[in-house]
């Protein structure tokens, strides 16, 4: 098993360590999963309005989708392909946006890409925190699997198409002299052919779909300033990420794209998935977070571009 691959089994198996962290904690409605699917309300008295709502089936499924993903992962090879001193012939680009790209190659972007991604991915735990007074951890504590199951997903979702698609990442277009010389930029290796989709661009926007998709569901009566503040931090994070792994040579910008919209899908879905008898939120609260998250990813992606 490949360097690339134990990696990746270890952020599963962290992943799942979270998990039962979730399950274990008192006050995860599952613990309390009643066997017809419902809640028992002994230590909460209105558990129909409780966020998340858990269910032993819907859970397992979630966790099975997630284990299938990982499987498939294990299972399958990217085609790695001997990279010629002068670089991959850039003909081969099918669009000419991921064409222009090409040269960018800044190893302090990949550096700093790492960093915003992690504030992101921590973004939704710390927007939980701060806006449950009185509830902090426990908010946390029942919201843990939840999170651990989009992690899973997304992080699923996205490997496995990366090895699937085998797409090599700009910097094997660029000659041997033009590549850095650290490690992150080695042609020889099976990361070298793994560039769509973004795992940093998915794991990004994953946190910034469920810390709107929450904030939604769990403050109904929020202003839109405070819809449109929300999503436009969680916004300028992904966005600055994506535009970052870009500038590093490690991604073109189709497979950022795709990235984002895997991880805002399930960061929308699972939360959704979990609301319980929770109303879903309006038309107006969705506009007004989403227009929240284009201006911040715009902001971040422009601001990403103009550091490097």
């Amino acid at each position: 098993m490949t360097t690339r691959r134990r990696a990746s089994w270890a952020r599963g198996v962290r992943i799942l360590v979270v998990a039962a962290v979730g399950l274990a904690t008192p006050s995860v409605a599952l613990a309390q999963a009643a066997p017809g699917g419902g809640t028992v309300a002994a230590t909460q008295p209105d558990r129909r309005s409780s966020y998340p709502q858990y269910s032993l089936a819907r859970e397992l499924t979630l966790a099975g989708v997630g284990a299938g993903f990982a499987l498939g992962t294990a299972l399958v090879t990217s085609n790695v392909r001997s990279v010629p001193s002068q670089g991959l012939d850039a003909t081969a680009i099918a669009w000419s946006v991921d064409r222009e790209v090409l040269g960018d190659l800044s190893s302090a972007a990949d550096r700093s890409s790492d960093r915003t991604r992690e504030l992101a991915a921590a973004y939704p735990f710390v927007l939980a925190w701060a806006t449950s007074p009185g509830e902090r951890w426990s908010a946390l504590g029942r919201r843990s699997l939840l999170y651990a199951e989009a992690f899973w997903i997304t992080g699923g979702i996205t490997y496995l198409t990366k090895e699937l698609v085998g797409r090599p990442r700009p910097f094997t277009y660029a000659s041997s002299a033009e590549r850095a010389s650290s490690s992150a930029y080695d042609v020889a290796t099976e990361s070298a052919f793994e560039s769509m989709p973004s795992g940093h661009a998915s794991s990004s926007f994953l946190g910034a779909g469920l810390s709107i998709t929450e904030y939604l569901l769990r403050h109904p009566d929020a202003s839109g300033l405070e819809r449109f503040g929300v999503a436009a931090l969680g916004g300028a994070l992904g966005g600055s990420t994506a535009a970052l792994r870009v500038q590093a040579g490690k991604h073109f910008p189709s497979d950022v794209l795709v990235g984002a919209g895997i991880g805002l899908g399930t960061g929308v879905a699972l939360p959704l998935l979990h609301r319980g008898e929770r109303r879903a939120p309006s038309g107006r609260a969705w506009l007004q977070a989403a227009g929240g998250l284009a201006v911040g990813a715009i902001t971040g992606a422009a601001l990403a571009s103009v550091a490097y």
